[in-house]
């Protein structure tokens, strides 16, 4: 696989595992229904973009590397951290749009970084930074 494919690869790929964290790390303190269903179907998303990243690299016979564990234990240190000051449906919606607008900004600088890839890896780049855009309207909702 070029080089240029493993990168955008591994960046969507990680960008889609990091977002389901995060999901894990709050969904049990969402005491809202409505908003627990939304975050579930935003981690259902999430997982599906990262199947298919790993579907794209083993067909390309690459392995995609997992974010790192300093990586995963600082998200979810902050995010607890937050959590114990203030569990409330809308803070919980903030830390989610706020996850959420670093991933779009992470997604869109890697889709004009390596805009060279294949075709199929840049439309699933698109495809996340689009779902991530509309997470963040749906969130919105939240924050009444």
């Amino acid at each position: 696989m070029k080089e240029v494919n493993t990168k955008l690869l591994t960046r969507i790929y990680q960008d889609a595992k990091i977002g389901a964290m995060a999901i894990d790390n709050v969904i049990d303190k969402v005491k809202d229904d409505d908003f627990k269903g939304l975050l579930s179907r935003q981690k259902d998303a999430y997982e599906n973009v990262a199947f298919k990243c790993e579907e794209i690299a083993k067909k390309g016979k690459t392995k995609l590397p997992d974010n790192s564990f300093f990586t995963k234990v600082k998200q979810n240190i902050m995010i607890n951290m937050s959590l114990f000051m203030d569990d409330t449906t809308r803070h919980i919606a903030e830390i989610m749009i706020t996850g959420t607008t670093m991933g779009i900004i992470d997604a869109t600088k890697s889709l004009y970084d390596l805009s060279k890839a294949d075709d199929e890896i840049v439309s699933l780049g698109q495809k996340l930074d689009t779902l991530q855009e509309q997470y963040i309207d749906e969130l919105k909702k939240f924050l009444k």
